[in-house]
Order: C-alpha cells, then sequence, then structure tokens
C-alpha cells in the first residue's frame, strides 16, 4: 500500500518481462536484501485490490520515533526568495498552491464518508467543490485558483 491507500501502478506493458529481472538481479548483487515472499505476491497478484482503495487506513509515517528527525535543520527551497537555506521542519502540511494537481484517489477518498477524510490544508471552499462533483475525473483535478 502506498501513503494514500492505493496499490502501487503495475509495470509498464511495454517493457520485456526479463527487464525487471535484470534490475532486480543488478540490485541484489548491489547489495539489495528482497523479502521473496512479498515478491512473490506482488508478481504473482495474489492479492486482489480492495473494492474502495481510496478508503484503506492512511500510512501515517510521522510516528513518535520520526518526530526528532523533524526538528533537524534540513535545507528547504524557498520560494520567495528562490533559493535554499536551512529551516526546521516540525511536520507542516504539505503546501497545494493554487491549479496543483490532486490526486484522483484524494479526490474520491474528500467526499466518502466512512474515511472522513478533510485536510486541514485544502480550503473549505474547495472541498465542497470536490464533494459536489458527480464523479472524479481520472486526471484529477486542479486545487483552487484561476488555471
Amino acid at each position: 500500500m502506498t501513503r494514500f491507500g492505493a496499490r502501487p501502478a503495475r509495470p509498464a506493458p511495454h517493457l520485456a518481462a526479463g527487464d525487471s529481472d535484470d534490475r532486480l538481479d543488478e540490485a541484489r548483487t548491489a547489495g539489495l536484501l528482497v523479502n521473496e515472499a512479498r515478491l512473490h505476491r506482488v508478481r504473482n497478484d495474489l492479492e486482489p485490490p480492495p473494492p474502495r482503495p481510496w478508503a484503506e487506513p492512511i500510512n501515517n509515517s510521522l510516528t513518535a520515533l520520526w518526530w526528532p528527525a523533524e526538528f533537524f535543520p534540513k535545507l528547504r527551497f524557498s520560494r520567495k526568495t528562490k533559493r535554499r537555506s536551512p529551516a526546521i521542519g516540525a511536520g507542516p502540511a504539505a503546501l497545494h498552491p493554487p491549479c496543483s494537481s490532486m490526486h484522483p484517489a484524494t479526490l474520491l477518498r474528500i467526499p466518502d464518508p466512512a474515511p472522513t477524510y478533510s485536510p486541514s490544508n485544502l480550503t473549505p471552499a474547495f472541498l465542497e467543490n470536490v464533494c459536489a462533483r458527480s464523479a472524479v475525473p481520472p486526471q484529477g483535478v486542479q486545487t483552487d485558483g484561476t488555471c
């Protein structure tokens, strides 16, 4: 599962079957450890997709063990100065600037009553707009703003 609960994308059909095996062999040679049982499940697709993948539990990776790393200075890009400078993270919500695209899985999660998903970094007007839609376009939609 990914952070948003959706299944990872399948390999592109235009790639030859041996391409991924060659890359995996190279990675193993370089020291990659592979969970063979998981590899077998993924390759043989033994897990059917859930009926509503967007309603799967969200993987909140910012656990108590990771919080100290949030206060370690990192180089962060500033849109105002167009430069990178040291900053402390402290777990801020991701920004969605006007006209940025939202993934369809996120847009399906918002109006679904089961997961009760209402991100604090999206405006109430945008959330209402998403809930009022009868369908979600496969390419997603853009956030607030005139695009």
